[in-house]
């Protein structure tokens, strides 16, 4: 039996499609495939079927009912040895099913596959998994659901999963070389998500070396004016230095030396059509890598940014990281205020949203005012002497992926990422009071600091150190319209304002959080109190996750 969730939700069986009932079961399946293999707490599954508001009475039992439906609908007549099954587990549901018969679960490891092969070096292993990975999608993941209104974060992680590998792909294919055939595809891309400075990089670079200089800087002209108008933030310095490179003619732009074509050509799976599934007349081999050129090694004490993360100002002081100064031996640096990191201006609470003007949002914004916490991470590093620039920018850009994938495991929202900055939200599950989201925050900033920092005897890579804070409250959400396939809403207010001057006092190794988030948790964490800190607490310890232990 296969699943298919990179498009309308699909399950079909060697005799056919599986029918699979009404939206409500359909709707069931489909968050518990999106964590297949991990059991699923009933509250968690209701959470996700209804709108906090308008849970019923009876929801226990209408999900009961759904299970049991499910479960007739996906019995193999023919006992499949690795058949899919639906069980039930403390405290919650579980879907057992073999990884390759998830087309989520094989994109996610032929994604991984693909970036690991970039990273080593094997430019046609790249590229050929990042394609196969591609090809697997017919759509917007769980399209038919979305169409019905049900909002998940997953499903929001997963298209910016999606975005990344698109990057990478255009990445090998520049590093084949291949400017010219993925010049159409890239611009493409570019017009629709204007704010990614990593594929606007790759679009100048390609431009620049077919010839069109003037094109690639009007690129950047393009995307310094929809941050600075839209966000008030200016471009990152790696696209800065982009820009400045273009205009000197920088040899180091040049495309490398065209590679020798080989049999065997790596296609896509079949029945699963892709713009990027058309190689040139064979695979190529890549004995010496040339990734974008990267901008010089910074002065001791700068920090360094991973590629595809954007940073907000090319040069900024901050007084309050002394910490990382220290360690550096330069002067510590983070962006400036929240907003100005993390969107645009705050307008308050009484603003028109819906009229442009003076002191006034863009036309059309919509606003939302949601319960929840966020998690603010940021990540200080020694300096990497020993390593090239492109090797330290990857470094840094897996340190944010492994940050990402913990904030996505414990139910959160990656909404930004600045720099050496993340920031985490996660949406209240239902009563605001029982401290759901301010649980799953510390639980994700714990497990980031753990893993990066804590998991040995010394630190993973040397000289890095984790910052955490969270605060819980009511955050301010807004959605820009006119950007297509976007659908991922800015994350910021007074909350996230809090949260920041809590990290900015948040020394190294320890994770802060505010009165409330202490109050929600106090019963499954300890804390002591900190007299010095805006976040007065700080996590000492935290029980295992009983979801966990049942699975």
């Amino acid at each position: 039996m296969e699943f298919r969730l990179l498009g309308p939700l699909e399950v079909s069986s060697a005799a056919g499609p599986v029918r699979l009932g009404g939206t409500r079961q359909r709707a069931a399946l489909a968050y518990l495939l999106l964590h297949a293999n991990q059991v699923v707490s009933a509250r968690q599954l209701t959470a996700a079927l209804w709108p906090a508001d308008e849970i019923p009475g009876t929801a226990r039992k209408i999900l009961q009912n759904a299970v049991w439906r499910l479960r007739r609908s996906l019995t193999v007549p023919d006992e499949e040895p690795d058949a899919a099954q639906l069980l039930t587990r403390a405290p919650g549901y579980m879907v057992r099913v073999a990884p390759e018969r998830v087309d989520l679960l094989r994109f996610q490891r032929l994604a991984a596959e693909g970036r690991a092969a970039l990273s080593a070096g094997d430019a046609e292993r790249a590229r050929g998994a990042l394609r196969e990975a591609l090809a697997l999608w017919r759509g917007p993941a769980l399209a038919d659901l979305a169409e019905v209104g049900l909002e998940w974060p997953e499903l929001m992680a997963l298209e910016q999963k999606r975005l990344d590998v698109m990057e990478d792909c255009f990445e090998v294919e520049l590093q084949c070389g291949e400017h010219q055939s993925a010049l159409r595809d890239l611009d493409a891309f570019v017009r629709a998500e204007p704010l990614r400075e990593r594929a606007a990089q790759q679009l100048m670079l390609a431009l620049y070396r077919c010839g069109r200089q003037a094109d690639a800087l009007g690129v950047y002209a393009r995307i310094h004016a929809a941050l600075v108008e839209g966000l008030g933030l200016e471009p990152g310095r790696g696209i800065q230095q982009l820009q400045r490179a273009i205009l000197a003619q920088d040899p180091q732009l040049d495309a490398p030396a065209r590679l020798r074509p080989a049999p065997a050509p790596v296609s896509p799976a079949p029945g699963h059509p892709d713009d990027h599934a058309n190689p040139p007349a064979g695979p190529r081999t890549l004995a010496s890598p040339t990734p974008l050129p990267h901008p010089p090694s910074p002065p001791a004490g700068t920090r360094l940014h991973p590629a595809g993360v954007t940073d907000a100002r090319s040069t900024v002081t901050d007084p309050a990281a002394g910490e990382e100064g220290a360690e550096a031996g330069a002067p510590a640096s983070r962006p400036g205020p929240a907003l100005g990191v993390f969107g645009p201006p705050k307008t308050p609470a009484h603003t028109d949203v819906t009229a442009g003007g003076p002191g006034r949002p863009h036309p059309g914004r919509s606003e939302k005012r949601r319960p929840g916490s966020v998690l603010m991470l940021r990540f200080g590093f020694g300096a990497f002497d020993d390593l090239s620039p492109g090797d330290a920018d990857r470094i840094l850009d897996s340190v944010c992926q492994l940050a990402r994938e913990q904030i996505t495991t414990a139910g959160g929202l990656v909404a930004t990422s600045i720099g050496s900055m993340l920031l985490g939200v996660f949406a209240e599950d239902g009563d605001p009071d029982d401290g759901d989201s301010a649980e799953r925050a510390v639980r994700a900033a714990l497990a980031v600091r753990d893993s990066l920092v804590t998991a040995g005897a010394t630190p993973l890579i040397q000289g890095l150190s984790v910052h955490a804070a969270v605060a819980t409250g009511t955050a301010l959400v807004c959605q820009w319209p006119g950007q297509p396939g976007a659908g991922r809403p800015w994350t910021g207010g007074d909350l996230v304002d809090q949260c920041e001057a809590m990290l900015s006092r948040t020394p190294p190794g320890e994770v802060h959080v505010c009165d409330r988030t202490r109050r929600r948790t106090q019963r499954r964490a300890d804390y002591r109190r900190v007299a010095t800190s805006p976040a007065r607490w700080q996590v000492l310890t935290l029980q295992p996750d009983p979801t966990d232990e049942h699975a």
